[in-house]
């Protein structure tokens, strides 16, 4: 996971200095976890979740794949949710 740190200028014309872990991005966006809100055990469990889910998914993640949207039909929907 990428960590970010940098100084925001926000909507209000506010400037604010971030550390946040990135969870997606494009050329011009990102959304993440902005660390600063979490305390520090909370962080602590944070960065401690995302290290074991990078560990466990490393050896899937061969077959990791982009894909567009608007080249796919017949799309169904649903959630990957312990049941």
């Amino acid at each position: 996971m990428k960590l970010l740190e940098f100084d925001y200028l926000s909507k209000k014309n506010e400037l604010t200095h971030r550390r946040v872990a990135v969870v997606f991005e494009t050329e011009t966006r990102f959304n993440g976890v902005d660390l600063d809100k979490l305390t520090p055990e909370e962080e602590a469990k944070f960065r401690a979740i995302q290290l074991k889910y990078e560990s466990d998914l490393k050896p899937f993640m061969q077959h990791y794949r982009h894909f567009i949207y608007s080249s796919t039909d017949n799309m169904k929907v649903d959630k990957l949710e312990n049941k």
